[in-house]
């Protein structure tokens, strides 16, 4: 009887074991399949999620291991991981910090900028309109990605309150959803702040004083929290930032196809101008100068006087043009493609520090 049963619990371990083996072969099937057919990110609907994001992270790291590395620094309020990707060669001179969504409602800006890190590493034994393959300027520059910062905030847009678990916070959204539109349930549709009603582009140290025309109660938009940096999804950017020292700073919001400029000043506003120049001939979005305070691009640029551009995807879209439509990301994405590998040529060809 003994015998037996040990005999039956080995073909059950051995079966366990096959099992393993081939899901994690037809693991590495897909993931060689996806990098083949540039399919890890999908571009069909604009609704991409979080959970899809993390989704695809997973995919892209396995892909291409040599040139992305992850990491989560940090947490949300409501408990989600704040992805960071690292593109490129992490001792490079070059360092540039991106970030998507900081918005909650420009999450196609996540999708976007997903794609464009998918492709980078796709292509990166192809030479480029500059005749540099994408693994020769990944060695000279890297790419610091927070590719959706507001991930609480994605997920109430995407679906409502009852996507946040905590329930303070959902005591907070209740608040805002009744105070500013009495409960309607299309409030979320149009939601931009965290799980705390704090409008992240208005919580940085940049003239924050001075900011008094937005709600002095959490909103769905423009509150400003109760201190400069008050939320981790901003204080994640300002640790990241100084800990690589970055040259560069690009901030993707939506909508209405424009590039905003003119944040430094002296030698670093000059690289600001240039590269503005740069990317407006490559997307086709025209150049125009913003002065709102406590913002993102205004704090790297006023206060560290590190070059930094924000742009505004989606061309044709006003600012309150919400929820943006499955339409949108075929004319987005042709005017985003290439601006991750015109950066890394432009930061690779700089004199060597």
């Amino acid at each position: 009887m003994g015998r037996r049963r040990r005999s039956a619990i080995g073909t059950v371990i051995r079966m366990f074991i096959l099992a393993l083996v081939i899901a994690v072969a037809w693991q590495v099937y897909e993931d060689w399949h996806d990098s083949r057919t540039g399919d890890i990110v999908q571009m069909t609907t604009i609704r991409y999620s979080y959970e899809q994001m993390e989704n695809d992270i997973n995919k892209l790291r396995r892909a291409y291991p040599k040139l992305i590395s992850v990491e989560v620094p940090a947490t949300s309020p409501d408990g989600r991981g704040l992805y960071l990707l690292h593109v490129g060669n992490m001792q490079a001179d070059n360092h540039v910090l991106i970030q998507a969504s900081m918005h909650a409602r420009e999450y196609v800006n996540t999708q976007i900028c997903m794609k464009q890190i998918e492709m980078l590493c796709r292509n990166a034994g192809t030479a480029g309109r500059h005749g540099w393959t994408g693994a020769a300027l990944l060695d000279k520059v890297c790419f610091h990605i927070f590719p959706m910062n507001n991930p609480d905030g994605v997920a109430i847009c995407q679906q409502g309150p009852d996507a946040v678990r905590n329930s303070s916070l959902r005591a907070i959204l209740d608040d805002c959803c009744q105070r500013e539109a009495g409960g309607d349930p299309d409030y979320w549709k149009k939601w931009k702040a965290n799980a705390r009603g704090v409008d992240l582009n208005s919580n940085f140290d940049a003239r924050w004083d001075t900011f008094t025309s937005g709600s002095s109660l959490p909103s769905s938009q423009k509150y400003k929290g109760e201190a400069p940096a008050s939320e981790p999804e901003v204080q994640v950017l300002l640790k990241t930032a100084e800990k690589y020292r970055v040259c560069f700073v690009l901030s993707y919001h939506t909508a209405g196809g424009l590039i905003y400029w003119n944040y430094a000043s002296g030698s670093a506003l000059e690289t600001e101008k240039e590269l503005c120049s740069l990317l407006s001939s490559l997307t086709g979005y025209y150049a125009d100068t913003i002065s709102t305070p406590c913002g993102c691009s205004n704090y790297f640029g006023e206060v560290k006087n590190i070059p930094s551009l924000t742009i505004e995807m989606v061309a044709g879209r006003g600012g309150e043009d919400y929820p943006l439509g499955d339409e949108v990301l075929a004319p987005a994405w042709e005017a985003a493609a290439g601006i991750l590998p015109e950066l890394a040529f432009y930061f690779s060809n700089l004199p060597e520090k």
